[in-house]
C-alpha cells in the first residue's frame, strides 16, 4: 500500500481478499475532517461482473 500525507491522493487500490486494512494516524497539529474512503464490491459470474452501489462516507 503505502503512506499518504496531505492532499496527495493515492491511486485506486484493489484487493483479491475480503478485507482491506486502513490505519489513519494524526499528529493532532491540524484540526480537519480526516479522510474519505470509497469502495466498490464486485463478483464475477458466468463471464460478467456485477457491482454493488458505490458507498461513500467521511471518516
Amino acid at each position: 500500500m503505502g503512506r499518504y500525507c496531505g492532499n496527495n491522493l493515492p491511486a485506486p487500490m484493489t484487493t483479491s481478499g475480503n478485507m482491506l486494512y486502513v490505519k489513519f494516524v494524526s499528529d493532532s497539529t491540524v484540526s480537519s475532517a480526516g479522510f474519505r474512503a470509497t469502495w466498490d464490491v464486485g463478483c464475477k459470474l458466468a463471464g460478467a461482473v456485477f457491482h454493488s452501489f458505490f458507498i461513500e462516507d467521511i471518516y
